[in-house]
């Protein structure tokens, strides 16, 4: 164990299945055609590419545990799981929407230069969003900022477009040139 992380390089199909376990990659992943989470939890420690396909279906999760999770212009994400940034970074390098559901937990971040519009649900029950780029939460997007953790909002413009449940009792941090545009009808 130690030194440079192993790398996975999927040019194929990856699938978890086989019920509701938990089951762990501890390598950097770089995603290059299809990965699918049809059931149970899969944890990514290591970081890496979130190129190509990737869905979780319906009551399972995929989890970003580890390392940096940079998107690419090929970042396709679908299913009617949960997508956790828990102790790994989302980092958002080209411009992204997507409608699947996405949970920032603590020790998760969501940074990057590029610009993610959601247009599902979000729950945001600890970590950080930063970053140069704008979060855009569209009209119909399902908001909430849970107890659970710390919230830091830092560097990044926040266009919100929705009603947000914002639940959290703190502590709740903003600073660092952050800005949280409510747009009318939000």
């Amino acid at each position: 164990w130690g030194g440079t992380p192993t790398v996975f390089q999927n040019p194929r199909v990856v699938v978890k299945s086989g019920g509701a376990g938990v089951a762990c990659f501890d390598c950097q992943f770089q995603n290059l055609n299809s990965f699918s989470v049809n059931s149970g939890t899969l944890f990514l420690r290591q970081g890496g590419t979130l190129s190509a396909g990737w869905s979780v279906g319906a009551g399972a999760t995929l989890g970003l545990n580890g390392g940096v999770f940079r998107t690419h212009a090929s970042t396709a994400l679908s299913g009617a799981g949960r997508y956790v940034i828990n102790g790994g970074t989302y980092d958002v390098a080209v411009n992204q929407t997507t409608g699947v559901f996405l949970e920032l937990a603590p020790g998760g971040i969501l940074q990057g230069d590029a610009d993610l519009t959601l247009t599902g649900r979000f729950d945001w029950t600890g970590g950080q969003i930063g970053g140069a780029g704008n979060l855009s939460l569209n009209a119909g997007s399902v908001v909430s900022i849970l107890p659970g953790g710390q919230h830091t909002f830092r560097d990044r413009r926040v266009i919100n477009r929705t009603t947000v449940n914002w639940t959290s009792a703190g502590p709740d941090y903003m600073g660092f040139g952050s800005v949280w545009e409510n747009t009318a009808g939000s």
